[in-house]
């Protein structure tokens, strides 16, 4: 009898090392919390960059982008990164199975967890803010030359050593408004344009700044 039973015995291996895994790291929980983190600081950026815009121009009137469209831009943002939490945790899976295996108690696989987010959680996170915090910069300023009937737009980098080939090559392009820039072969709305590959938008510190023509700033 017990030599029947000993293939079930093993099927249900996986699923209770899953449960296990499932009990020390909430994955739902860990993906609602990031995305909830994002949310005032993407609006608060879209504010900013607007009205650092409107103060460039020097017009009087305040910056303001509808909620509706505050809301549609952060669900955007919210569902190209809804694989994100699913990563981190593939990493942080790993190492807990590795201290399963090993027959360590509750207190050493929470430790293994804290010591991931310290070295996977914590960087990527910082590196997600950035990313989407430069997403809703350029798309506000965007948003705001079009509200101030701008013609031109130039891309200007941050003048950093560690801007990248591509970007210092775009240093200076100057297009119309409504045009995209070109940038490393790809066309960009703006500086962390969503739309563009990770290669070039990630970590981008990048600005468009409004001229009244090529070769001309306003």
């Amino acid at each position: 009898m017990a030599r029947n039973q000993e293939p079930e015995t093993r099927n249900q291996e996986p699923a209770a090392r899953a449960a296990a895994i499932d009990f020390l790291f909430d994955l739902h929980r860990f993906s609602q919390g990031l995305l909830t983190s994002l949310r005032p600081i993407t609006a608060q950026a879209l504010h900013t960059a607007g009205q650092q815009l409107f103060d460039e121009l020097g017009k009087d009137d305040p910056f303001t982008m509808p909620p509706e469209r505050v809301l549609q831009f952060t669900r955007q943002r919210e569902n190209r990164l809804k694989d994100v939490p699913d990563e981190i945790h593939a990493q942080i899976k790993a190492s807990l199975e590795d201290g399963l295996d090993a027959g360590e108690s509750i207190d050493k696989l929470s430790d293994r967890i804290r010591a991931e987010f310290n070295d996977i959680g914590r960087a990527r996170g910082r590196t997600i803010a950035m990313t989407e915090t430069s997403a809703a910069y350029g798309h506000a300023r965007e948003d705001a030359m079009n509200q101030a009937g701008v013609q031109y737009k130039q891309w200007l980098t941050s003048g950093n050593d560690n801007v990248r080939p591509a970007h210092e090559e775009a240093n200076g392009q100057v297009v119309g408004v409504d045009e995209p820039f070109s940038v490393g072969g790809e066309e960009l709305r703006y500086p962390g344009d969503p739309d563009g590959s990770a290669g070039n938008v990630i970590n981008c510190h990048c600005v468009s700044i409004a001229v009244a023509g090529p070769g001309e700033e306003e």
